[in-house]
Parts: structure tokens; sequence; C-alpha cells
């Protein structure tokens, strides 16, 4: 493993094949968390120092595309080394929900407390510690343990709503498609803990600007489409259950080069795919994705989704929940029997 205190990126880097190659992940400390690389690309990078919530962020498609939304993240960058795409805002981005923040894991009712919008001095999540469980050259596996903190609540740093526990495998499937499992253990350590009925989380991911479906409204050439398990697109896919979910949408071509691409500048497909594991609480979950470009992944708005069913559930003291999704990146169209079969895999993998 290399471990040094560094920037994740200092200059731009190039799409690479590695299809002949042998493939190599690394990791390092940033100034912010964690980075990863793939073969020196950059990958992804886990945030938690400074931050209201541990976010993946910045987080790169193996062609080097920024892979999720800029904002808000990029407003808040301070490293002045990195990439100018990674510190400003592109113009073709949206600037709508300043709390949906690259990757992220966040609940809006929680002991009746919002951890979805949070804040400077609201409800927030803070990582207590991090540490690299495995970093070899076929993955990377991080774990964070995490404190939910209701400012209003708490008296002393012990006083907290529940904790977590997140472990994060990055790894490669081929030289298109990078993953990330996602696995989220909710614990009720000191007493019991209520995740109440509501739309706004669990595990939410918001697409680059271009895919946004509703991006078709302001450019012909943007727009993408949201597709899953079912068939079931865009907008009819809200509220439903599934056992995966697809964004496909187009991105402009190195990305991180032309910032402020013209109207003819090329463009290609990317897509993000998040799989539910079998042995995740409430397989196949429901799914609060929306067409301005939220894929959320929420087991608990049943009454939302109005499946006439309460979706309130009690984790008593001493006891948990499991979490586990898969994040694809993907840098060209699949099919949905492509992305069936990359699923029976994923589903033969054990979370115990």
């Amino acid at each position: 493993m290399m471990t040094r205190l560094s920037v994740l990126i200092a200059c731009s880097f190039l799409p690479i094949c590695f299809a002949d190659e042998t493939v190599e992940l690394t990791s390092f400390q940033t100034e912010s968390g964690y980075a990863i690389q793939v073969n020196r690309q950059p990958f992804a990078e886990f945030r938690h120092v400074g931050e209201l919530t541990p976010d993946i962020w910045p987080l790169y498609s193996p062609e080097g595309k920024l892979a999720t939304r800029t904002f808000p993240m990029a407003d808040q960058e301070k490293n002045e080394d990195i990439l100018k795409a990674v510190r400003t805002v592109a113009p073709f981005e949206s600037r709508d929900h300043d709390h949906h923040r690259s990757v992220w894991f966040h609940f809006g009712n929680v002991n009746g407390v919002d951890f979805w919008n949070i804040g400077a001095n609201r409800p927030h999540i803070r990582c207590r510690d991090v540490k690299i469980l495995e970093s070899s050259r076929d993955q990377v596996v991080l774990q964070s343990q995490n404190d939910w903190v209701d400012p209003a609540k708490s008296e002393k740093p012990e006083d907290v709503v529940c904790q977590d526990i997140r472990t994060m495998t990055f790894g490669v499937i081929s030289d298109k498609i990078w993953y990330i499992d996602y696995d989220v253990q909710i614990l009720a350590v000191e007493h019991d803990v209520h995740f109440g009925d509501t739309k706004e989380g669990l595990f939410a991911i918001r697409v680059p600007g271009t895919v946004e479906v509703d991006a078709k409204s302001r450019n012909p050439k943007w727009g993408g489409l949201l597709v899953n398990a079912e068939g079931l697109k865009n907008g009819d896919a809200w509220g439903k259950r599934s056992c995966w979910v697809d964004y496909t949408g187009p991105v402009y071509d190195q990305a991180l080069a032309p910032f402020e691409p013209d109207q003819d500048a090329p463009m290609s497909p990317f897509g993000i795919t998040v799989m539910n594991h079998p042995e995740s609480f409430r397989y196949p979950t429901w799914w609060h994705v929306r067409t301005y470009g939220l894929l959320d992944a929420n087991p608990f708005a049943l009454t939302e989704f109005q499946t006439g069913e309460d979706g309130r559930v009690t984790v008593k003291k001493g006891e948990s929940l499991l979490f586990c999704y898969r994040l694809l990146l993907h840098d060209s169209v699949i099919s949905a029997e492509q992305i069936d079969q990359l699923f029976d895999g994923y589903a033969k993998t054990s979370k115990r």
C-alpha cells in the first residue's frame, strides 16, 4: 500500500486500456481521506475530514470522466492544485439540492431526526475512524465507523442517534467497467433506533448534469435514460422495487479538458448502475429515482411509494440492519441482459 499525504489529482489523465496488462489498484491517504487509483489513474476519493458527512468525491469512470455531478462539492473545494473541473462547477451542471453529495448514505427520519438535509449546525454524520482493510493489486477495501449526530440533542460527544460501519470495496471488472461495493451496517448501540417512512434517503448518487433525463429540455444533445431490471423507464421507475437500476446518458469526451464545451463538442455514453444485494435489508429495494438526476435506493418509503404497507422499522438496542449495494461505472451503453449477468455474479457473493 502506498501511504502519503497528498492531493488526489494535480494533472490530467488520459484514458487507459489494460485488456492485456495487469491491473493494479493502489490507495493512499489524502488531506481529506483516502484516494483510490487504477494503474495510477484516479478512481475515487473517500472524503471525511472536515465534511458534514462522509462521501465519495471525486469519482471517475474508467475513461477518466467525472462520474457524478460536481455541485456542491466543487464550490467548496479549497485545493488550488486540483483540476479545474473538480474545483469549479461546470456551466452545464444543475445547482439544486445542495445536500446531494456525489455518492452518499443519509436518511430523513432516524428517531425523528432529519439526516437527509444535512448542514452546518444541523444533524450530520461524523466519521470517527477509517482504515484500509485491504490494498492489493485486485481491490482496495476501506472501512469507516460513523456517528449520526444531532447537535440539538447532543450534550457530549458520545451522544449519538445511531452508528454505522461502512465497508467500501473498490475493484475492476474490465477496462470499461469499474465497481464499488458499498455495504453499511446500522448499529443500535445505546438505545432503539427508529427509521421512519420517508422517501428522503437512503443510498444515493447524483449523476452528471448532461446524463439527467430532464437535461434534454436544456440541450437536445443532452439527456439520458433511467431504466430498472423490470424495464420500467424514467419516471415510471420511481417508487418501484427492483434488483438494479441503470442511469445512462451522454457526457463530453475528455470532459476534464474542455471545461466549457461548445455546442458541437463530441460526447460519448456513460452510465451508472446500482445493484441491491439479496442479503440486503428488504431486498429487492424500492427506488426513489428522479429524472432530474437522482439515483436513490430506499427500502423504507412504503407509504410514500403507495405500496399499502408501513415502511417504519425499529432496530432494537444491540441489534443492526445491513444494507448492501454495488455501483457500476461503465463507459458504454450496456444492455439489460449484460446487467443481469453482472448482477448474477454479484448476487453470488456473501455479505455475512
